[in-house]
């Protein structure tokens, strides 16, 4: 009879011990998979912030409307001041912009190591569009007083300056926006 009992107790030793085990590693895997969804989630959030941030600061950048808190003051005491109170305005237009620019291109190793090449590829074509705008801005600005060519100029400016809501940059960096916003979200879904 003791020896039945011995042997009930190493079983139900046995048994606890792989109950405990199971519960154990079910534990650390549901852990693991929360861990990784957290950990998508967050570069996810942080990364859409920096996309709309950057998107927000790229029209304000363009705004067609150039406000008198922005403008230079003493314009009686500069020359060429529609010149100077332009390079004014976009230069501190830009400052904000680079800021939101800085903070896209930090994220991008977390997009690529998290999501892969794909996502990664459409950040590169939105950097794209603006380096374009960065042409075109160039381009405007040392033509700006310089040009006969009034038709070329004014068409450089419909690129610095948002003209109308169909606008080529607007309409390309909106078409990426939205295809990484989709892609995101198969991998949220997904994980």
């Amino acid at each position: 009879m003791i020896c039945y009992l011995s042997i009930i107790k190493d079983v139900v030793l046995i048994l606890t011990a792989l109950a405990t085990a199971t519960v154990a590693i079910i534990g650390i895997t549901k852990w693991k998979s929360e861990f990784k969804g957290k950990t998508y989630f967050e570069v996810s959030y942080k990364f859409l912030k920096s996309v709309y941030k950057l998107r927000d600061n790229f029209s304000a950048l363009r705004a067609n409307f150039i406000s008198v808190n922005e403008m230079l003051t003493n314009n009686d005491e500069i020359k060429n001041y529609d010149y100077e109170n332009t390079r004014f305005v976009i230069n501190n237009r830009l400052k904000p912009f680079n800021e939101a620019y800085n903070e896209f291109n930090s994220i991008l190793p977390e997009i690529e190591a998290l999501f892969g090449k794909e996502l990664k590829e459409k950040c590169l074509q939105i950097k794209h569009v603006f380096f374009l705008y960065q042409d075109n801005l160039n381009s405007y600005m040392q033509l700006y007083g310089n040009t006969n060519n009034m038709e070329h100029f004014a068409e450089l400016a419909k690129g610095v300056f948002m003209q109308s809501k169909e606008d080529k940059y607007k309409t390309d960096l909106d078409k990426l926006i939205s295809s990484i916003e989709t892609e995101i979200s198969k991998h949220i879904k997904m994980k």
